[in-house]
C-alpha cells in the first residue's frame, strides 16, 4: 500500500514510517512541502492512504502564538482533505487526549474516558486551548469530509506516547534534568496519566489503519494502567540508581487523564504489551547511548 505520512520527522510519525516500511508498505513523505500552502499540497502524488501526524504541538507556542497554532493545524488538514477527498481508501488523523480537556473541566466524564463523551473548549479566552481546540476542529473536518465526499477515515486519540528520541514532554525533560543537573523538582505529582510506549503506539496505528472494523471510527490509543507523575519520576530514579529523592513543590493543577481503550480491543484485539518500567528502562538506556 502507498501511504502519505505527514509529520514524518516527528516522534510518532518517524516511528510510524519505519514500521510501515518494515511491513512492506511504500511510504511517501511531503519533504519540502508547506502544508499550509494550498498549491503545494494539491501537487502531492496519488496515494492509497494519508496518515496525518503533522501539527504544531509545542506548549510554549500555545501561549505565545495561539492563532498560528490553530491556523496551521486547521489549514494543513483542510488542504490535505481538498487534495485527497474522494480518492483515498482512508484518511487517518492523529488526534490527542487534549480534546478531552474541556470535557473534564465542564462535564462529569467517566474515568477511563470513552470516545463518546461530548467535546468542548471550556475557556475560549485561554490561549492554551489553541492546540486542543485545533484538534477538535481537525476531527470535525475529517468527519465532514466523510459525510460530504464519502471518504473514509479513522481518528486516533493518542494518550501520552513516550519512548527514545522524544522531546519536550515530561519523561524526556525530567530525565534530562536529573542527569545533567541533579534536579528532581516535581510539580503536580498527584496527577495521573496512562503512558504508551512508542512501539505499542505504532502497532496500534497500523492495526486500526488497516482494519475494516475501524473505518469511520474514533479510537483511543493509550496505556491500560494509570500512574501518578510522582510514580513515573520514581521509576526513572530507580532505573538511574543515583539515590536521589523527589523534591515536590507546591503549585500546578491536579489533573487525571485515562482513555478507555476497550473499543480498540473490541474491534481489533489490540492491547499494549510494554509495561511502563520496561519502556522507561529503554528510554534511559537509549538516552545514555546518545550521549556517548
Amino acid at each position: 500500500m502507498k501511504i502519505l505520512v505527514t509529520g514524518h520527522r516527528g516522534f510518532i510519525g518517524s516511528n510510524a514510517c519505519d514500521d510501515l516500511r518494515a511491513h512492506g508498505h511504500e511510504v511517501v513523505t511531503p519533504d519540502g512541502v508547506d502544508l499550509t500552502q494550498r498549491d503545494q499540497v494539491l501537487a502531492l502524488p496519488n496515494v492509497d492512504q494519508v496518515w496525518h501526524f503533522a501539527a504544531v504541538n509545542q506548549p510554549r507556542l500555545f501561549v505565545t502564538k495561539p492563532l498560528d497554532v490553530f491556523g496551521t493545524n486547521v489549514l494543513a488538514t483542510q488542504w490535505l482533505i481538498e487534495r485527497y477527498r474522494g480518492e483515498l481508501q482512508r484518511f487517518v488523523l492523529a488526534s490527542t487526549s487534549e480534546v478531552y480537556a474541556g470535557s473534564r473541566d465542564t462535564f462529569d466524564v467517566a474515568m477511563p474516558t470513552p470516545e463518546s463523551v461530548p467535546l468542548c473548549v471550556s475557556d475560549p479566552t485561554d490561549a492554551r486551548s489553541s492546540y486542543g481546540g485545533s484538534k477538535i476542529a481537525n476531527e470535525l473536518q475529517v468527519q465532514f469530509m466523510q459525510q460530504q465526499f464519502d471518504t473514509d477515515f479513522t481518528i486516533i486519540r493518542y494518550h501520552n506516547v513516550y519512548g527514545p528520541g522524544q522531546r519536550n514532554q515530561f519523561v524526556p525533560d525530567f530525565l534530562h534534568r536529573v542527569v545533567t543537573q541533579g534536579d528532581t523538582t516535581l510539580m503536580g505529582g498527584a496527577s495521573t496519566r496512562t503512558y504508551l510506549y512508542i512501539s505499542d503506539a505504532v502497532e496500534a496505528t497500523r492495526t486500526v489503519a488497516m482494519s475494516p472494523a475501524c473505518i469511520n471510527k474514533t479510537i483511543n490509543v493509550g496505556g491500560a494502567v494509570p500512574y501518578t507523575l510522582r510514580e513515573v519520576a520514581e521509576i526513572i530514579l530507580q532505573i538511574l540508581g543515583n539515590g536521589l529523592q523527589i523534591s515536590e513543590t507546591p503549585g500546578g493543577v491536579e489533573r487525571h487523564r485515562q482513555g478507555d481503550i476497550s473499543l480498540i480491543n473490541q474491534l481489533t484485539g489490540w492491547l499494549p504489551t510494554v509495561t511502563l518500567p520496561e519502556g522507561l528502562a529503554h528510554v534511559v538506556a537509549k538516552y545514555f547511548d546518545s550521549r556517548q
